[in-house]
């Protein structure tokens, strides 16, 4: 598994929920934890771009949040695998902003 780095190590009080697969909301209680806060839109980052953030930002869309993927905050294995994800984001979610 991936480790977090310090400036970014959950506080206490912070909400963790742990990721099973590509997608955070697969097999998790993500949706219902952003129910409960009242959240419309998510930010999402991280690792890798074609797959997590792509999988976790169509899963988003599907379930009716307002999705922002930063170019700048994720990263893939491969860089033309992750323009195409962040192309497929922009171009064929067409995300709400």
């Amino acid at each position: 598994g991936a480790e977090v780095v310090q400036e970014l190590a959950p506080q206490d009080g912070d909400l963790v929920i742990p990721k099973v697969s590509y997608s955070g909301f697969f097999r998790t209680d993500l949706e219902d934890r952003l129910r409960e806060l009242g959240v419309e839109k998510l930010i999402i980052t991280g690792c890798v771009t074609n797959i997590c953030v792509l999988y976790t930002a169509v899963d988003a869309l599907m379930r009716g949040y307002e999705v922002e993927v930063p170019e700048d905050c994720v990263a893939a294995l491969d860089e033309e695998d992750g323009r195409f994800a962040l192309k497929q984001i922009r171009e064929v979610l067409k995300p709400r902003r």
